[in-house]
């Protein structure tokens, strides 16, 4: 499970922000102007905008449920644990 740990430093994060971006301008007027018709996008930067904000919440969400799911997973397993210690702890006495 090491894929949920984060080892890029702040300017690689900055970084990475700034590749995604461009990522989403770039989808963003793809696929606004497969929708609307060619130039749509240009002609309509607010919608741009929507739909790069839209991706990036989508992403942000989508990695913090990941890394939660994984703390969540490893407090399940410790405090399962410790009721198994518990219970070996009262058979044993």
């Amino acid at each position: 499970m090491d894929d949920y740990i984060i080892t890029a430093n702040w300017k690689e994060l900055l970084e990475d922000t700034s590749i995604a971006m461009k990522r989403h301008l770039h989808n963003a007027k793809k696929d606004i102007d497969e929708e609307f018709g060619e130039g749509y996008a240009r002609e309509n930067p607010t919608l741009v905008a929507a739909y790069i904000q839209s991706a990036s919440l989508d992403f942000s969400t989508a990695t913090k449920s990941k890394v939660l799911s994984y703390g969540v997973f490893n407090i399940s397993s410790s405090l399962s644990d410790i009721s198994n210690a518990i219970k070996d702890l009262e058979f044993n006495n």
